[in-house]
């Protein structure tokens, strides 16, 4: 009997092992790597904390965000809804490094930078996997897919964007269609 337990026992803890291995992996030493390798290149940001990234100190600042009055004139509401971002900038630079979860981000507000990564066709920046409910809203769009379909759509859209149409549609029928479609919409409802 007992040695039929030892068995069950040992089996528990083989299959076990690898995959805590796995999870130590993805929440404490990933994070602890790339943390390092980041700062060997002038990039820092806030500590990484355990499963939860930066998340809870995202939530402070935003309720503590909330509690102060917004000016009834002024239109900025940045700084409400991503106050986050606006205390690692004038802490930590420019660009920064931050984690949600134990997902890393690069913030990036330097135009030139951001522009490089936008127009880079080296395919070593990827769009992040959008969630379903953005997937079911949006389909199969320009925003959502990269590769050969991303090309393929682009071709497809790029001469409705050619700056002769573009100027010559926004006086004439851009605002008039705009403004009978709200109009229309209003209506109905």
């Amino acid at each position: 009997m007992e040695g039929h337990l030892i068995l069950v026992l040992v089996s528990v803890l083989v299959i076990l092992i690898p995959q805590l291995m796995k999870v130590l992996l993805i929440l404490a030493w990933r994070p602890y790597v790339v943390t390092i390798k980041y700062r060997k290149q002038g990039i820092v940001g806030p500590k990484y904390k355990f499963l939860y990234g930066c998340f809870k100190e995202v939530l402070s600042l935003k309720s503590s965000a909330e509690e102060i009055p917004m000016d009834i004139n002024s239109h900025d509401i940045t700084p409400r809804i991503f106050p986050h971002f606006f205390k690692w900038m004038s802490v930590y630079g420019r660009i920064y490094l931050f984690w949600f979860g134990p997902y890393p981000y690069i913030f990036l507000s330097d135009m030139e930078l951001a522009k490089n990564v936008l127009l880079d066709k080296s395919g070593f920046y990827h769009k992040p996997a959008a969630p379903q409910a953005i997937k079911d809203l949006i389909g199969k769009s320009l925003v959502l897919i990269d590769g050969p379909d991303w090309v393929r759509h682009r071709s497809i859209v790029k001469p409705a964007f050619s700056i002769d149409k573009l100027k010559a549609s926004t006086a004439r029928n851009f605002v008039p269609a705009i403004a009978s479609s709200s109009v229309h919409v209003f209506i109905q409802t």
